[in-house]
């Protein structure tokens, strides 16, 4: 999957950048690379989410001067910047949401959908692959929770959970 001309190697790439810059304190980086995360994929919210927590907590405690500031207002820009564009486009502020629904079928339900999709693919079970998804959304959960528990550092708990979470 990697190989094709999808936007998922690239977000990878980026999203793995931003957290080397982050855990290394090197904020532009961290901040840059989020924003350029956040034009290949909306879903670079929990990155976002990541990079601006950490930056602020430098922020508060005053360290390493203007960087953490410019990481921080950095991070969310390609998501924003993004998302103007589609409500450009569409002449709808919420055309992004309109478009996923309509293209894709797929909103923000409070996990409602993927709850019936597991109960679905457990119940009748016809299907490899999508057993194969429920597997790893259970091992996405155990991972998780062995990442608090072996105390990675907590920007990396941040986008763990956060990329659980909009499974």
């Amino acid at each position: 999957v990697l190989s094709m001309t999808y936007t998922e190697a690239l977000f990878c790439a980026l999203t793995v950048w931003a957290l080397v810059g982050l855990l290394q304190r090197q904020w532009v980086l961290a901040g840059a690379c989020t924003l350029a995360a956040g034009l290949v994929r909306p879903t670079a919210t929990t990155l976002i989410a990541a990079v601006g927590l950490a930056a602020l907590v430098a922020v508060i405690q005053r360290r390493d001067g203007w960087r953490p500031w410019v990481g921080g207002i950095l991070a969310p820009c390609g998501v924003l910047g993004y998302l103007a564009y589609v409500a450009l486009a569409t002449g709808q502020l919420d055309g992004w949401s309109r478009i996923q629904r309509a293209g894709w079928s797929s909103y923000l339900d409070g996990g409602a959908s993927t709850a019936e999709f597991m109960r679905d693919a457990l119940a009748g079970g016809s299907e490899v692959y999508d057993l194969a998804i429920v597997l790893a959304l259970a091992a996405s959960v155990v991972l998780l929770v062995v990442a608090i528990r072996v105390r990675l550092p907590w920007p990396l708990g941040v986008l763990a959970g956060g990329a659980t979470a909009i499974c």
